[in-house]
């Protein structure tokens, strides 16, 4: 069939029959899991499966609704490539992500990332929810993380809380990036940096240990950090009201 998925990114290790042969039925395989084991419905799917005797999460991206989506993609690897090949650089670079696994694409534009799965690990959302010396600790983590990987040079377009995992009772805090499909990879300004944090937190605890870590004197940058953050409220405030007509037009 024209549209059945074709194996784009594999890590040597998976690189049997077995496994290409599972690969390769990925969308029946994923249509006969049960409903629980879907960790994520929305534009893109989440689902956990064993597969390759692994754990694993598959996100399965959608063939684009609409001309421009189309239009977006031309000259340009797909999502899923873009998040092997993401996760792959990260890795390299030292700053935790899932392990990627495999990368699949069908004509009709659908994809497949296939990457571990990050065992006892929870979203970072708490911290926003929680008061305490705990969460203190741990936001001076996450912000000494976020900084770490900056220096690095990646950026993450959408790093919101549900996008780093947090490993549980892990001393020191480990933390790991995922959806690394949106990232760029060079040089991470204040003003992107700072974007970054008030996505993070809207109560400024990540600031002190992400200056540390890009070797910034937060003094100087806090009256920038607080326009960030104004912007940041307005942004996502017109998000929510425009989210109806976007999701109308396929945006």
């Amino acid at each position: 069939m024209s549209d059945a998925p074709v194996i784009v990114r594999l890590v040597p290790a998976w690189d049997n029959p077995a496994i290409r042969a599972q690969l390769s039925g990925i969308a029946g395989l994923l249509a006969a899991q049960p409903p629980e084991a879907v960790i994520y419905r929305g534009r893109n799917v989440l689902t956990r499966l064993e597969l390759g005797g692994r754990q694993v999460v598959v996100k399965a991206f959608p063939s684009p609704r609409t001309l421009l989506k189309r239009l977006q993609r031309v000259g340009r690897a797909s999502k899923a490539v873009r998040a092997f090949d993401h996760a792959e650089r990260m890795t390299r670079l030292g700053i935790g992500t899932p392990e990627p696994l495999a990368t699949l694409e069908a004509a009709d534009g659908r994809a497949w990332f296939v990457c571990a799965w990050a065992d006892d690990c929870t979203t970072v959302r708490h911290l926003n929810r929680e008061q305490g010396p705990a969460i203190d600790h741990l936001c001076s983590a996450l912000g000494g993380f976020v900084g770490h990987m900056h220096h690095q040079g990646a950026f993450h377009f959408d790093s919101t809380p549900g996008n780093i995992l947090l490993r549980r009772n892990s001393e020191p805090a480990e933390f790991q990036v995922v959806d690394c499909n949106r990232m760029r990879f060079g040089r991470v300004g204040r003003w992107a940096g700072l974007g970054s944090l008030v996505q993070l937190d809207a109560q400024g605890r990540l600031l002190e240990s992400y200056c540390a870590a890009r070797g910034w004197n937060p003094a100087r940058i806090r009256w920038l950090y607080r326009l960030r953050l104004n912007l940041e409220r307005w942004s996502r405030a017109l998000k929510n009201a425009t989210r109806p007509l976007r999701r109308k037009l396929g945006l």
